[in-house]
Protein backbone atom coordinates (compact mmCIF):
# COMPACT_ATOMS: atom_id res chain seq x y z
CA UNK A 1 0.00 0.00 0.00
CA UNK A 2 1.50 3.10 -1.21
CA UNK A 3 -0.23 6.36 0.34
CA UNK A 4 -3.62 4.90 -0.06
CA UNK A 5 -4.14 6.03 3.75
CA UNK A 6 -3.23 9.50 2.53
CA UNK A 7 -4.79 10.02 -0.97
CA UNK A 8 -8.31 8.79 1.00
CA UNK A 9 -8.08 11.76 3.11
CA UNK A 10 -6.89 14.04 0.42
CA UNK A 11 -9.95 12.45 -1.66
CA UNK A 12 -12.17 13.14 1.41
CA UNK A 13 -11.65 16.37 2.49
CA UNK A 14 -12.09 17.72 -1.67
CA UNK A 15 -8.46 18.61 -1.40
CA UNK A 16 -7.30 17.15 -5.16
CA UNK A 17 -10.13 17.86 -7.84
CA UNK A 18 -10.50 20.79 -9.17
CA UNK A 19 -14.01 19.80 -10.22
CA UNK A 20 -15.36 21.05 -6.65
CA UNK A 21 -14.58 23.16 -4.29
CA UNK A 22 -15.28 22.69 -0.59
CA UNK A 23 -12.61 24.56 1.50
CA UNK A 24 -15.15 26.74 3.39
CA UNK A 25 -17.56 23.86 4.28
CA UNK A 26 -17.97 23.18 7.88
CA UNK A 27 -17.47 19.26 8.05
CA UNK A 28 -14.08 19.84 6.36
CA UNK A 29 -12.45 22.34 8.92
CA UNK A 30 -14.55 19.94 11.44
CA UNK A 31 -12.82 16.69 10.06
CA UNK A 32 -9.27 18.49 10.17
CA UNK A 33 -10.01 18.96 13.54
CA UNK A 34 -10.74 15.11 14.37
CA UNK A 35 -7.20 14.26 12.31
CA UNK A 36 -5.99 16.81 15.19
CA UNK A 37 -7.80 14.64 17.70
CA UNK A 38 -6.80 11.10 16.61
CA UNK A 39 -2.99 12.41 16.51
CA UNK A 40 -3.24 13.99 20.14
CA UNK A 41 -5.22 11.26 21.86
CA UNK A 42 -5.11 7.96 19.47
CA UNK A 43 -8.45 7.43 19.76
CA UNK A 44 -11.28 10.20 18.93
CA UNK A 45 -13.66 11.81 21.53
CA UNK A 46 -16.14 14.17 18.93
CA UNK A 47 -16.85 15.98 22.23
CA UNK A 48 -13.04 17.99 21.70
CA UNK A 49 -14.36 18.83 18.20
CA UNK A 50 -17.85 19.73 18.20
CA UNK A 51 -20.33 21.22 20.14
CA UNK A 52 -23.23 18.73 21.36
CA UNK A 53 -25.73 20.28 19.29
CA UNK A 54 -23.15 20.04 16.20
CA UNK A 55 -22.49 16.07 17.28
CA UNK A 56 -26.07 15.69 17.25
CA UNK A 57 -27.13 17.40 14.09
CA UNK A 58 -23.93 15.73 12.16
CA UNK A 59 -24.47 12.34 13.58
CA UNK A 60 -28.13 11.62 13.44
CA UNK A 61 -29.40 14.08 11.09
CA UNK A 62 -27.03 13.66 8.03
CA UNK A 63 -25.51 10.14 7.48
CA UNK A 64 -23.50 11.00 4.23
CA UNK A 65 -21.85 13.96 6.20
CA UNK A 66 -21.16 11.59 9.32
CA UNK A 67 -19.41 9.25 6.96
CA UNK A 68 -16.72 11.86 6.07
CA UNK A 69 -16.35 13.19 9.51
CA UNK A 70 -15.30 9.76 10.58
CA UNK A 71 -13.73 9.08 7.79
CA UNK A 72 -9.71 10.13 9.62
CA UNK A 73 -10.92 7.67 12.40
CA UNK A 74 -12.10 5.20 9.66
CA UNK A 75 -8.58 5.04 7.51
CA UNK A 76 -6.66 5.52 10.96
CA UNK A 77 -7.90 2.26 12.35
CA UNK A 78 -8.46 -0.20 8.79
CA UNK A 79 -5.83 -2.28 10.18
CA UNK A 80 -7.57 -2.94 13.58
CA UNK A 81 -11.61 -3.59 13.26
CA UNK A 82 -11.52 -4.67 16.92
CA UNK A 83 -10.45 -1.36 18.01
CA UNK A 84 -12.56 0.89 15.29
CA UNK A 85 -15.49 -1.51 16.23
CA UNK A 86 -15.31 -0.28 19.67
CA UNK A 87 -15.11 3.28 18.57
CA UNK A 88 -18.30 3.55 16.44
CA UNK A 89 -20.00 1.68 19.01
CA UNK A 90 -19.06 4.20 21.80
CA UNK A 91 -20.41 6.94 19.07
CA UNK A 92 -23.26 5.10 18.46
CA UNK A 93 -24.51 4.30 21.54
CA UNK A 94 -23.30 7.94 23.47
CA UNK A 95 -25.33 9.79 20.24
CA UNK A 96 -28.18 7.26 19.90
CA UNK A 97 -27.63 7.26 15.92
CA UNK A 98 -30.48 6.60 13.64
CA UNK A 99 -30.77 3.39 12.18
CA UNK A 100 -30.50 4.82 8.69
CA UNK A 101 -26.96 6.47 10.36
CA UNK A 102 -25.98 3.67 11.70
CA UNK A 103 -26.14 1.54 8.30
CA UNK A 104 -24.52 4.11 6.43
CA UNK A 105 -21.51 3.99 8.48
CA UNK A 106 -21.39 0.70 8.66
CA UNK A 107 -21.71 0.40 4.73
CA UNK A 108 -19.14 2.84 4.42
CA UNK A 109 -16.74 1.61 6.44
CA UNK A 110 -16.58 -1.95 4.86
CA UNK A 111 -16.01 -0.47 1.86
CA UNK A 112 -13.06 2.03 3.02
CA UNK A 113 -11.27 -0.28 4.97
CA UNK A 114 -11.59 -3.26 2.20
CA UNK A 115 -10.03 -0.05 -0.32
CA UNK A 116 -7.50 0.15 2.02
CA UNK A 117 -6.24 -4.04 2.49
CA UNK A 118 -6.59 -4.10 -1.45
CA UNK A 119 -9.34 -6.63 -1.08
CA UNK A 120 -12.48 -4.54 -2.62
CA UNK A 121 -14.00 -5.91 -5.87
CA UNK A 122 -15.83 -2.81 -7.70
CA UNK A 123 -17.49 -5.40 -9.58
CA UNK A 124 -19.05 -7.44 -6.46
CA UNK A 125 -18.87 -4.48 -3.84
CA UNK A 126 -23.01 -4.21 -3.63
CA UNK A 127 -23.43 -8.13 -3.47
CA UNK A 128 -20.88 -8.36 -1.02
CA UNK A 129 -22.53 -5.81 1.25
CA UNK A 130 -25.83 -7.39 0.67
CA UNK A 131 -24.73 -10.38 1.79
CA UNK A 132 -22.69 -9.41 4.91
CA UNK A 133 -25.98 -7.30 6.24
CA UNK A 134 -29.25 -9.15 4.59
CA UNK A 135 -31.47 -7.53 7.00
CA UNK A 136 -29.97 -3.90 6.53
CA UNK A 137 -33.24 -1.48 5.82
CA UNK A 138 -30.99 -0.06 2.80
CA UNK A 139 -30.31 -3.86 1.37
CA UNK A 140 -32.87 -2.64 -1.32
CA UNK A 141 -30.59 0.14 -2.31
CA UNK A 142 -27.69 -1.88 -2.37
CA UNK A 143 -29.27 -3.91 -4.70
CA UNK A 144 -30.19 -1.15 -7.01
CA UNK A 145 -26.58 0.51 -7.24
CA UNK A 146 -25.91 -3.35 -8.79
CA UNK A 147 -28.79 -3.59 -11.13
CA UNK A 148 -27.86 -0.25 -12.57
CA UNK A 149 -24.32 -1.06 -12.37
CA UNK A 150 -25.12 -4.49 -14.54
CA UNK A 151 -27.49 -2.88 -16.93
CA UNK A 152 -25.50 0.72 -17.97
CA UNK A 153 -27.84 3.14 -16.48
CA UNK A 154 -26.68 6.50 -16.04
CA UNK A 155 -26.69 8.36 -12.69
CA UNK A 156 -29.87 10.68 -13.67
CA UNK A 157 -31.54 6.70 -14.57
CA UNK A 158 -30.76 5.64 -11.26
CA UNK A 159 -32.20 8.76 -9.40
CA UNK A 160 -35.41 7.54 -10.95
CA UNK A 161 -35.80 4.26 -9.90
CA UNK A 162 -38.35 2.91 -7.41
CA UNK A 163 -35.60 1.64 -4.52
CA UNK A 164 -33.39 4.50 -5.24
CA UNK A 165 -33.31 6.28 -1.65
CA UNK A 166 -34.86 9.69 -1.96
CA UNK A 167 -33.24 11.37 1.17
CA UNK A 168 -30.59 14.02 -0.73
CA UNK A 169 -27.78 12.36 2.39
CA UNK A 170 -28.53 8.76 1.02
CA UNK A 171 -28.23 10.13 -2.35
CA UNK A 172 -24.87 11.20 -1.95
CA UNK A 173 -23.94 7.98 -0.37
CA UNK A 174 -25.32 5.60 -3.05
CA UNK A 175 -24.77 7.70 -5.78
CA UNK A 176 -20.96 8.23 -4.59
CA UNK A 177 -20.86 4.19 -4.70
CA UNK A 178 -22.65 3.45 -8.00
CA UNK A 179 -20.09 6.20 -9.88
CA UNK A 180 -17.17 5.16 -8.09
CA UNK A 181 -17.96 0.98 -9.15
CA UNK A 182 -18.28 1.83 -12.38
CA UNK A 183 -15.23 3.71 -13.30
CA UNK A 184 -12.80 2.34 -10.46
CA UNK A 185 -9.57 2.60 -12.08
CA UNK A 186 -10.68 6.40 -13.56
CA UNK A 187 -11.12 8.84 -10.60
CA UNK A 188 -11.53 11.68 -12.84
CA UNK A 189 -14.79 10.30 -14.83
CA UNK A 190 -16.10 9.23 -11.64
CA UNK A 191 -16.20 12.87 -10.17
CA UNK A 192 -17.33 14.36 -13.32
CA UNK A 193 -20.22 11.61 -13.53
CA UNK A 194 -21.70 13.17 -10.60
CA UNK A 195 -20.45 17.14 -11.32
CA UNK A 196 -22.34 16.99 -14.64
CA UNK A 197 -25.41 16.43 -12.56
CA UNK A 198 -24.96 19.50 -10.17
CA UNK A 199 -25.44 17.05 -7.28
CA UNK A 200 -24.14 17.98 -3.46
CA UNK A 201 -20.11 17.95 -2.56
CA UNK A 202 -20.50 15.62 -0.23
CA UNK A 203 -21.18 12.73 -2.74
CA UNK A 204 -17.91 14.12 -4.79
CA UNK A 205 -15.87 14.07 -1.13
CA UNK A 206 -17.01 10.43 -0.64
CA UNK A 207 -16.47 9.32 -4.47
CA UNK A 208 -12.84 10.46 -3.83
CA UNK A 209 -12.23 9.04 -0.78
CA UNK A 210 -13.08 5.90 -2.22
CA UNK A 211 -11.61 6.47 -5.20
CA UNK A 212 -8.58 7.10 -3.52
CA UNK A 213 -7.88 4.68 -0.71
CA UNK A 214 -9.05 1.95 -3.79
CA UNK A 215 -6.37 3.84 -6.68
CA UNK A 216 -3.92 5.38 -4.37
CA UNK A 217 -2.51 8.75 -5.13
CA UNK A 218 -0.67 7.56 -8.07
CA UNK A 219 -4.16 6.72 -9.29
CA UNK A 220 -5.17 10.54 -9.47
CA UNK A 221 -4.62 12.56 -12.69
CA UNK A 222 -1.01 14.31 -12.58
CA UNK A 223 -2.92 17.69 -12.91
CA UNK A 224 -4.48 17.20 -10.10
CA UNK A 225 -1.57 17.32 -8.28
CA UNK A 226 -0.03 20.39 -10.04
CA UNK A 227 -2.78 22.52 -9.59
CA UNK A 228 -2.77 21.68 -5.57
CA UNK A 229 1.02 21.84 -5.27
CA UNK A 230 0.66 25.16 -6.67
CA UNK A 231 -2.10 26.12 -4.01
CA UNK A 232 -0.63 27.37 -0.66
CA UNK A 233 -3.81 27.50 1.28
CA UNK A 234 -3.82 23.80 0.85
CA UNK A 235 -0.37 22.91 2.62
CA UNK A 236 -1.54 23.14 6.26
CA UNK A 237 -4.59 20.52 5.45
CA UNK A 238 -2.18 18.15 3.66
CA UNK A 239 0.86 19.00 6.70
CA UNK A 240 -1.93 17.33 8.98
CA UNK A 241 -2.83 14.44 6.88
CA UNK A 242 0.92 13.42 6.68
CA UNK A 243 1.33 13.84 10.03
CA UNK A 244 -1.38 11.46 10.88
CA UNK A 245 -0.23 9.31 8.37
CA UNK A 246 3.40 9.31 9.32
CA UNK A 247 1.78 8.59 13.28
CA UNK A 248 0.12 5.49 11.90
CA UNK A 249 3.49 3.91 10.38
CA UNK A 250 4.87 4.24 13.75
CA UNK A 251 7.20 6.99 13.69
CA UNK A 252 7.95 8.70 16.99
CA UNK A 253 8.89 12.39 15.02
CA UNK A 254 5.50 11.87 13.31
CA UNK A 255 5.17 15.65 12.39
CA UNK A 256 8.54 15.49 10.07
CA UNK A 257 8.45 14.25 6.78
CA UNK A 258 9.09 10.80 5.23
CA UNK A 259 11.37 10.36 1.85
CA UNK A 260 9.44 10.69 -1.15
CA UNK A 261 10.52 7.03 -2.10
CA UNK A 262 8.65 5.83 1.30
CA UNK A 263 6.43 3.08 1.17
CA UNK A 264 4.57 1.50 4.07
CA UNK A 265 1.96 -1.35 3.48
CA UNK A 266 -0.50 -2.50 5.50
CA UNK A 267 -0.21 -5.51 7.87
CA UNK A 268 -2.91 -7.23 7.18
CA UNK A 269 -1.27 -7.67 3.31
CA UNK A 270 1.79 -9.27 4.05
CA UNK A 271 2.50 -12.40 1.90
CA UNK A 272 2.68 -15.64 3.69
CA UNK A 273 6.17 -17.35 4.14
CA UNK A 274 5.73 -21.25 4.73
CA UNK A 275 9.06 -21.28 6.26
CA UNK A 276 8.53 -19.02 8.75
CA UNK A 277 6.24 -18.81 11.69
CA UNK A 278 4.75 -15.27 12.60
CA UNK A 279 1.90 -14.04 14.41
CA UNK A 280 -0.19 -12.27 12.26
CA UNK A 281 -2.62 -9.24 13.07
CA UNK A 282 -5.75 -11.17 12.56
CA UNK A 283 -4.17 -14.13 14.45
CA UNK A 284 -3.44 -11.08 17.18
CA UNK A 285 -7.20 -10.04 17.47
CA UNK A 286 -8.08 -14.07 18.59
CA UNK A 287 -5.60 -14.04 21.39
CA UNK A 288 -8.36 -13.99 25.43
CA UNK A 289 -8.59 -10.16 26.71
CA UNK A 290 -6.99 -9.28 29.69
CA UNK A 291 -11.05 -7.66 30.37
CA UNK A 292 -13.80 -8.97 28.81
CA UNK A 293 -16.10 -5.85 27.91
CA UNK A 294 -19.72 -5.48 27.32
CA UNK A 295 -20.69 -4.78 23.55
CA UNK A 296 -22.66 -5.76 20.49
CA UNK A 297 -21.20 -8.25 18.11
CA UNK A 298 -19.08 -6.96 15.38
CA UNK A 299 -21.01 -5.29 12.44
CA UNK A 300 -18.04 -4.55 10.49
CA UNK A 301 -17.58 -7.42 8.45
CA UNK A 302 -13.97 -7.81 6.40
CA UNK A 303 -14.72 -8.06 2.54
CA UNK A 304 -13.10 -10.95 0.97
CA UNK A 305 -11.54 -10.44 -2.08
CA UNK A 306 -12.55 -12.39 -5.17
Amino acid sequence: MVNAFQAALIGGLGLISPSFSIEQSFWQKETLIVIETLMAHNRLDLTKCLNKKEILTFLRDKPAQCCLLLLPLIVYFHDDLFTLQQQLDEIIHTYQLSQTTKESLYLWTEAITAALKRKLSPSSLMTQLVANHPYFSLKDALIEVQRGLETGVSVNQLQKSASFPKNRELTSIFLALFSFCATPDALALSLNRLSAMNLSPIALGLTSALGGAYGNIQGMPWTWWVSLEQNKQQSSKLHKINCLWHKWTGKLDYDRNLTPLTSIISPLTLQDRPSLRLVSHQEYVKFPRLKDTESEPSLIIEIEHE
